[in-house]
């Protein structure tokens, strides 16, 4: 079995937990490793998973938690660039990026899903939505038979 597939599987509360105890784990090694070797990259897959698997706002309370941790590890680690004004650019840079992440995650997954949602119409051969509806698309095949020239999404808020 797919490791992806198993963990898709599980359900997002047990998702949430996984990844908060990895939080802890990256956050520990964080402290361990002190302020000199920067563990930033690895925070975001615990929040990307969470957002991925759990939703926009799981993955943004995720980000937050994700930067409470980064800066007590490295407070406590003794970074003297939190001990100083730049402390407030360092911060905001670290918060920024994990909320990004969070971000783009929930962004992809709300695009992965609509794409699902209208290859699996398209294969069924339901009509396109209406106009005016909250999902719009367009399918074109030229060139070479069987070639494509692309799917165009539309989304409207």
């Amino acid at each position: 079995m797919n490791l992806a597939k198993a963990f898709a599987r599980q359900s997002p509360r047990w998702i949430a937990v996984e990844m908060a105890a990895l939080l802890l784990v990256i956050g520990e090694l964080d402290l361990i490793t002190s302020y000199q070797f920067r563990l930033l990259p690895f925070y975001a897959v615990p929040i990307f998973a969470v957002a991925w698997f759990c939703g926009k706002r799981p993955g943004l309370l995720t980000a937050l938690a994700s930067g409470v941790i980064w800066w007590c590890a490295n407070w406590f680690g003794g970074d003297p660039d939190l001990r100083t004004w730049i402390a407030i650019w360092e911060t905001g840079r670290h918060f920024g990026f994990f909320l990004v992440v969070a971000l783009a995650a929930s962004a992809l997954r709300t695009k992965s899903d609509i794409e699902v949602k209208l290859s699996t119409a398209n294969i069924q051969g339901k009509p396109a939505p209406s106009p005016g509806s909250t999902v719009g698309y367009s399918y074109s095949t030229t060139g070479v038979a069987g070639s494509t020239a692309g799917l165009n999404l539309v989304l409207k808020h």
